[in-house]
């Protein structure tokens, strides 16, 4: 019989507060479902620049998923996609800033060891019962 230590986090998910659009907003990380319906769209960019060997920056993201991005900033505001696009540029940027600085550390530190295992896991031969 197996048995899993299940683990509480001791994050604290941290939060920004950021003006835009005349509105204040408080940023914080995304949640499970926030995180796989976002990202979504950016695994096709991801490995085209991987494949091409070309070094994923948040410019060169803003320039290949616009939309992508502009859904991501609505999600992390509650604000539709419209509110958005009507933003002058350098308050996208200020809110874009704002997501990564709160949700960068949190994937880096926590997610992305976790979904790392669980790739590993999924490449890992099938365990085959023993012959007896």
């Amino acid at each position: 019989m197996s048995t899993k230590k299940v683990m509480k986090s001791s994050v604290i998910p941290p939060s920004v507060r950021v003006e835009a659009g005349g509105k204040q907003f408080t940023i914080t990380i995304f949640d499970t479902e926030q995180t796989f319906g976002l990202l979504e769209p950016f695994f096709e960019v991801f490995e085209q620049l991987q494949a091409s060997g070309v070094e994923m920056t948040p410019t060169r993201l803003i320039g290949k998923c616009p939309k992508a991005v502009i859904a991501m900033l609505a999600t992390a505001i509650g604000e539709p996609d419209e509110f958005i696009k009507r933003l002058p540029p350098n308050e996208t940027l200020r809110l874009l800033s704002a997501l990564l600085e709160t949700n960068m550390p949190f994937f880096t530190d926590h997610v992305r060891p976790e979904f790392e295992r669980v790739v590993t896991m999924t490449m890992l031969p099938a365990a085959r019962p023993a012959n007896h």
